[in-house]
């Protein structure tokens, strides 16, 4: 099958832009023989980080290290102070690295205005405050 083992949509200062990707995909090239492809919006720290399988081989063969790859890639967003979510926000494939890396204060807040805008939780409502979500 084609297509990513793991997708990611990042953003970090454009200064360590060059640093990250070169640290986590050093990481990730040391968990398995991964094709890196990354592209950004340019000007914005708006990465979107992928790995792929080897020509040859396929995605399947991979897929089990998908968790892992996304722990490495957010500890490295993390360590640069970026966000591990950028254009296409959190989600539900998201939410347990958003509990991990947020800032508690601020995911209490974020989670009171949600609740607030949609108490009997019938809408699938995804806020998106900009804001880093890494430890003060």
């Amino acid at each position: 099958m084609i297509g990513a083992v793991a997708g990611n949509d990042v953003s970090l200062p454009l200064t360590h832009l060059p640093e990250f990707i070169e640290q986590a995909t050093a990481k990730v090239a040391a968990l398995a023989p991964l094709r890196a492809n990354c592209f950004d919006h340019l000007g914005d720290g708006n990465l979107h980080f992928n790995f792929f399988s080897q020509k040859g081989e396929t995605r399947d063969a991979y897929i089990h290290l998908k968790p892992t790859i996304e722990d490495i890639v957010h500890d490295e967003v993390n360590k640069f102070k970026g966000s591990i979510s950028a254009e296409h926000g959190i989600g539900r494939t998201k939410a347990r690295a958003l509990e991990h890396y947020a800032n508690p204060a601020k995911l209490s807040a974020l989670k009171a205005i949600k609740t607030a805008m949609d108490p009997k939780k019938i809408v699938n409502l995804v806020l998106f405050l900009h804001f880093d979500v890494s430890s003060p």
